[in-house]
């Protein structure tokens, strides 16, 4: 397990809100790990769920 972050420290790193991390951990897109009265993310789930969703470079230059 990596370091635990917060919901901001999370929205930082993918350049969203803190509702929509909520929101993504809520509907199971991002993992969280809920403790009374806090919700935290581990930062090696977080580098996954970034990876996962990394488009490949070849495609981009298609898609446009």
């Amino acid at each position: 397990m990596g370091k635990l972050l917060r919901a901001i420290e999370v929205a930082a790193r993918l350049a969203v809100s803190r509702a929509i991390v909520y929101r993504w951990a809520k509907e199971g897109w991002l993992r969280s790990v809920q403790m009374p009265g806090v919700v935290r993310f581990d930062e090696d789930d977080v580098e996954k769920f970034i990876a996962d969703r990394k488009t490949p470079a070849a495609y981009r230059r298609h898609a446009a």
